[in-house]
């Protein structure tokens, strides 16, 4: 007489494809991160692009003057800058800045792979240029 075996795996076979399936998705997890940072460095260099795009518009419409960086206006109340636009005294009561009418969204003046230890409160930030070349004083 014969003993027929059902069609199940044992807890060995089970634990040995589990183990195959952990070393598989092992190897391809440092791939998908390289394959995010691929993606958030197109996204950056599109980001730069239109940035300056809207910092040439911006000097075409003021007779070749580059948008200033920063300046603080009413006593040191408002801080306008190129990307945005804040009260001081009200971190949520910001705006764009100087190239606000250049973009459509302001999430293009932040890196997509910089994330800032704070934000000082500003809505978006991690893309800069030099105040002390470009311009940026209190006025």
């Amino acid at each position: 007489m014969r003993v027929s075996r059902r069609g199940a795996f044992t807890i060995i076979e089970l634990l040995i494809v589990i183990a195959i399936i952990a070393v598989l998705a092992g190897m391809l997890l440092p791939t998908l991160r390289w394959a995010r940072e691929s993606a958030r460095s197109v996204n950056c260099v599109s980001n730069l692009k239109q940035l300056v795009m809207a910092w040439q518009i911006y000097a075409d419409n003021h007779d070749g003057v580059a948008c200033p960086s920063y300046e603080y206006r009413d006593g040191f109340t408002v801080e306008y800058a190129w990307d945005f636009r804040i009260k001081i005294a009200d971190p949520s009561d910001w705006g764009y800045g100087y190239l606000g009418r250049y973009i459509k969204d302001g999430r293009i003046t932040a890196c997509p792979s910089y994330i800032p230890p704070t934000t000082w409160g500003r809505p978006y930030t991690g893309y800069a240029y030099n105040a002390t070349y470009i311009g940026g004083d209190v006025i």
